[in-house]
């Protein structure tokens, strides 16, 4: 998802501020969707987590994590 992707560039070059509302809005549009690319959404729910973590929000950062799990974990063998 390209807003996910330009979140990460944001949050790489040091620009939180810029980065969380991107992330926010991926996970809006993401959770929103009929149907999702598993893989993609699980991506980006592990791209937010490392986000939350490096800027200090561990128990949100956690949570993302395990949604990105959960994603992963309903993708077939043969997908992965």
């Amino acid at each position: 998802m390209a807003l996910s992707r330009l979140a990460t560039s944001y949050a790489m070059e040091g620009k939180p501020d810029r980065a969380e509302p991107l992330y926010s809005r991926a996970i809006r549009i993401l959770e929103s969707a009929y149907i999702m690319d598993l893989a993609e959404g699980a991506l980006v729910y592990e791209n937010y987590s490392v986000f939350l973590r490096k800027t200090g929000h561990e128990a949100e950062a956690a949570a993302m994590l395990s949604r990105a799990r959960a994603l992963r974990n309903k993708i077939p063998d043969t997908a992965k």
